[in-house]
């Protein structure tokens, strides 16, 4: 489903170029789950994001080589319209930080019907799936969850409130970078 061939990714500055990610391959087939394990600042993150080719949204002036075939279809390779259309869709990602992937001047309901929408499934259908999802997430009250901004939220709340989401339209590859890190750990899976 996904392989990422000789990924790399360098940072070049005024003064010196500096590689960050050297050389990354693998494979992850449908159904199975792959993890990538390192110490704080090893470059996890920025493998995730450059597998999507957001790399260039969170890194100023970094430079992705390589390839992410995504069904064959190379990721880095995509138009913008081509990758929006995949990401969200076929591909959802959560990020370690709620704040980076939740826009805290729209409510969760108002979230969560954008992200419905680019399946086409109805806003009533989204609604009751995603309102199941947050009580398997352990959020009650969906409906005043529904109505509430991110910043109603403890950290933990919003991490789950994304990891709803990022579920909501059934995605065919999860990419999570430690989607429990605010999460508390009796809730953790």
């Amino acid at each position: 489903m996904l392989a990422v061939k000789g990924l790399r990714v360098s940072l070049t500055t005024k003064n010196h170029g500096r590689s960050i990610l050297r050389d990354l391959s693998l494979n992850v087939q449908e159904g199975k789950v792959t993890a990538l394990v390192g110490q704080s600042g090893s470059g996890k993150t920025t493998a995730a994001l450059a597998m999507l080719g957001l790399v260039n949204f969170y890194i100023q002036g970094a430079t992705v080589q390589g390839e992410v075939l995504f069904e064959d279809r190379d990721i880095l390779r995509m138009s913008r319209g081509e990758r929006r259309e995949i990401l969200g869709t076929y591909v959802t990602f959560i990020p370690q930080s709620a704040y980076a992937g939740l826009n805290p001047f729209l409510s969760i309901r108002r979230q969560s019907l954008e992200v419905a929408a680019r399946t086409g499934i109805s806003p009533r259908d989204a609604l009751a799936r995603f309102k199941t999802l947050l009580g398997l997430l352990d959020l009650a009250n969906t409906e005043a969850v529904l109505d509430s901004y991110p910043h109603q939220f403890s950290g933990g709340m919003r991490q789950r409130v994304l990891i709803a989401m990022a579920l909501l339209n059934n995605p065919r590859l999860l990419i999570a970078d430690e989607p429990t890190t605010a999460v508390d750990r009796t809730r953790q899976v």
